[in-house]
């Protein structure tokens, strides 16, 4: 069983007002759940985790709490959120199964809202990992530039009948894996939105290409529906490395177990 508790996690400085209201929000929607906040103060689990100091160091804020957050739902349970999500109805539906996590695209797995009971195996497989990497895996390689490929690849290892698409699944051991509307994206029907993930991007370097500018106007000028199968459709095909490793991975057939 997952416990009502919501996790989340703020390594910089002060967190800006745009998603700090977002945090105050999650307490509106959600009256009977604990909320934590995580930060390099409160989070002791750095000598198990040395790469987390090394990605701070290099100011790889997302990179660390990657690590994080996984690291407190083994630990705790509960649910994480990134602070750029917004909460559009009650998770209790879903507290009764030992994972869950959404896919951000067709092909790739999300991890900015994920829920999990505690001592959750699977987690605990992949943070096992996440002991030993270096900062060049995370910087130049592909399976754990971020927790979305990195959890994206353990699936496509570990079980048969996971599926590159938008489809909702229930693996073999329980976890429950939901269509990107869910968790991410806005849905034409927002009864099915759990939450939505906004993209904010606190972590990247900010630009001024032509493309950024156009990114911002674009959420004014086009419904937040249409303009999420656009960021979508764009991020998949930005992603067919995925599609590419399943065809070619047909020694990796085998179901994932405790």
């Amino acid at each position: 069983m997952i416990p009502k508790v919501i996790h989340y996690i703020w390594l910089g400085d002060t967190m800006p007002n745009e998603l700090q209201n977002y945090v105050n929000s999650w307490e509106k929607a959600l009256p009977d759940y604990t909320f934590i906040k995580w930060s390099m103060s409160n989070w002791n689990n750095e000598s198990k985790y040395p790469i987390v100091r090394d990605c701070l160091a290099n100011k790889m804020y997302a990179h660390a709490s990657d690590i994080i957050r996984l690291d407190v739902l083994l630990s705790y349970g509960g649910i994480y959120l990134d602070t750029d999500v917004s909460i559009h109805k009650s998770f209790d539906s879903l507290l009764d199964t030992p994972l869950f996590l959404g896919r951000i695209y067709r092909n790739l797995l999300g991890s900015a809202v994920i829920g999990s009971e505690k001592n959750n195996q699977l987690l605990k497989t992949i943070l096992k990992e996440y002991e030993n990497i270096t900062l060049n895996e995370i910087k130049y390689g592909n399976r754990f530039d971020t927790n979305n490929s990195t959890l994206t690849y353990f699936f496509l290892d570990n079980y048969n009948d996971f599926k590159l698409d938008n489809v909702n699944q229930t693996m073999n051991d329980g976890t429950k894996i939901f269509k990107k509307e869910y968790f991410e994206q806005p849905s034409v029907n927002s009864h099915i939105n759990y939450a939505v993930h906004h993209y904010m991007g606190s972590w990247r370097n900010k630009t001024n290409s032509a493309f950024e500018k156009f990114k911002v106007i674009s959420r004014f000028l086009i419904p937040p529906y249409i303009y999420g199968q656009i960021s979508s459709s764009r991020g998949a095909k930005k992603n067919n490395r995925f599609d590419v490793y399943k065809k070619s991975a047909t020694n990796l057939s085998r179901d994932f177990k405790e």
